[in-house]
């Protein structure tokens, strides 16, 4: 993918590429893809899409729905009263301008329990620095998705290391 695409033509990528899931992967994939993107567009800012390509747009979106999914199944299979958290580790290239940092992108599903719950950004890294204590959340990279009800909360994030360095297989297998 080129680094001069637009914040638009990366959004038309992205959309090309759902519906290309819905038509060739339909055994996977449901309309509700299709909500599930446009709640990606609805709470991520333009700053951010700018500086992620269409393939890392499209990995969270379709994280997010299959994390939905499985959090409602889950749910109803074996216990309202029980909590299920489901994360995903991928590494990340954000580009702004010329520069280009390598980062990891958390994603994340959670159902609550009860409606005034919330797990935000800060958590998160509390946890994380559980296993690796020299990371900072990337500003500008949170987003959270919370359903009607406000029982499932799909999130996402990025960690950086404060020396700039790249995230080892082990790091990511720690988290």
């Amino acid at each position: 993918e080129l680094k001069c695409l637009s914040v638009e033509r990366k959004k038309e990528l992205v959309k090309e590429f759902v519906f290309y899931l819905l038509q060739r992967k339909s055994h996977i994939f449901d309309r509700n893809l299709l909500h599930e993107m446009q709640q990606f567009f609805i709470v991520s800012k333009e700053p951010f899409r700018a500086q992620r390509d269409a393939r890392t747009m499209s990995r969270i979106i379709c994280t997010h729905y299959y994390f939905r999914r499985k959090l409602l199944s889950t749910v109803r299979l074996y216990a309202k009263d029980k909590r299920f958290v489901f994360m995903k580790c991928c590494r990340i290239s954000l580009t702004s301008g010329p520069q280009k940092k390598n980062v990891l992108g958390l994603i994340i599903g959670i159902n609550f329990l009860r409606e005034n719950e919330f797990l935000r950004d800060k958590h998160v890294l509390m946890a994380v620095k559980n296993y690796l204590s020299d990371v900072n959340v990337v500003e500008g990279s949170y987003i959270e998705n919370r359903d009607s009800e406000g029982l499932i909360n799909l999130m996402y994030l990025e960690i950086e290391k404060k020396n700039a360095a790249d995230f080892s297989n082990e790091e990511m297998s720690l988290l």
